[in-house]
């Protein structure tokens, strides 16, 4: 169970601009923006984050930060944008036996390419670099 959201733990500022975006996320989906005092859309958010800012979403009927579930949602639509192509599933299907997807991944995501192009020395060197990389997490 997540940590309740705590107002009096925000670290800075409305009026300053690296101050984390306050987003409250009703039990109708839609979310508003504390900062302009508006409703705003999941592009809204995500132009906010591509530019820099950092967003909280705070579900309002449980007072939970549900950062974590937004953000989710944004990257599955991204992924489902890149991906929607004929070789998107094979793509997905092949991270997902090689292991590529990380959820605490240091560096860039590893998206392979489709099975067919792969050639067995890269995917080995890609394996190893994953192995590699879940190591370092472990350790944590």
């Amino acid at each position: 169970m997540r940590e309740p959201y705590n107002e009096s733990s925000s670290e800075r500022s409305p009026r300053d601009a690296s101050a984390v975006r306050e987003v409250r996320r009703y039990p109708n989906r839609r979310l508003y923006d504390s900062r302009s005092r508006a409703y705003v859309t999941v592009q809204q958010i995500r132009s906010w984050i591509e530019a820099g800012e950092r967003v909280r979403v705070i579900d309002v009927a449980t007072n939970a930060d549900v950062t974590v579930a937004a953000l989710s949602a944004l990257l599955v639509e991204l992924v489902e944008g890149l991906l929607s192509g004929p070789t998107g599933a094979d793509v997905l299907h092949e991270a997902v036996r090689r292991g590529a997807l990380s959820p605490l991944a240091p560096s860039s995501p590893v998206v392979l390419p489709p099975p067919e192009v792969v050639d067995d020395r890269s995917l080995q060197a890609r394996i190893e670099e994953l192995e590699r990389r879940v190591a370092l997490l472990e350790r944590r």
